[in-house]
């Protein structure tokens, strides 16, 4: 994902963000432990999940966001990629989808 990373980052000259429910001591450990070259963004109290009507799961008693992703421009939601499946592949088609939109 790293590198895939990289190449998100240069077809929209800016950086991928990810977003979790972790506290913030989680988050920072998991961004030092996986090198993390974008932001982990925090939603630990579910706000922005229940102001989007995100897709949830429970499980071990925590409810979790299932996986996605969300082109963001300027605060604006441009595309939603879900379900994500297979997950390995996801980078590899929002990266074809941001060279559609950006001409690159």
């Amino acid at each position: 994902m790293r590198v895939r990373s990289m190449r998100i980052e240069n077809a929209l000259q800016s950086g991928p963000a990810k977003q979790a429910q972790q506290r913030v001591i989680s988050r920072r450990a998991v961004v030092s432990q996986v090198h993390l070259p974008y932001p982990l963004l925090s939603d630990e109290h579910l706000l922005l999940a229940k102001a989007l009507s995100l897709p949830t799961f429970t499980a071990a008693g925590m409810t979790l966001l299932k996986r996605m992703t969300m082109v963001v421009n300027d605060g604006v939601i441009e595309h939603v990629f879900y379900p994500v499946f297979p997950p390995d592949q996801n980078a590899t088609e929002v990266l074809a989808w941001l060279k559609t939109r950006c001409g690159k």
